[in-house]
């Protein structure tokens, strides 16, 4: 088992990808790009630790998703999720 990608509930993604960049230097590596399903934007971002476990930014794209009211409780830290080999 190993950390594939932190996800981080924002306001907007754009904008705080701009931010990772400029001042912790990390690049996208994926997005934008929109869940329909999960009604958001996603950005992924590379976090340089070498094991190729990424940042994932999230904005809600409707009320309705499932991270607006984690967001308007203040977004942040939402999940962790972990690559297995066998999910059973």
């Amino acid at each position: 088992m190993k950390l594939h990608h932190i996800g981080v509930v924002v306001q907007d993604v754009l904008k705080s990808a701009e931010a990772y960049e400029s001042l912790l230097g990390l690049r996208v590596v994926m997005g934008p790009k929109e869940d329909p399903i999960q009604r958001v934007n996603a950005i992924f971002l590379d976090l340089g630790c070498g094991e190729e476990v990424a940042l994932e930014l999230l904005e809600p794209t409707r009320e309705d998703s499932p991270i607006s009211s984690f967001l308007r409780k203040g977004g942040g830290l939402h999940h962790l999720c972990f690559e297995v080999e066998d999910i059973e």
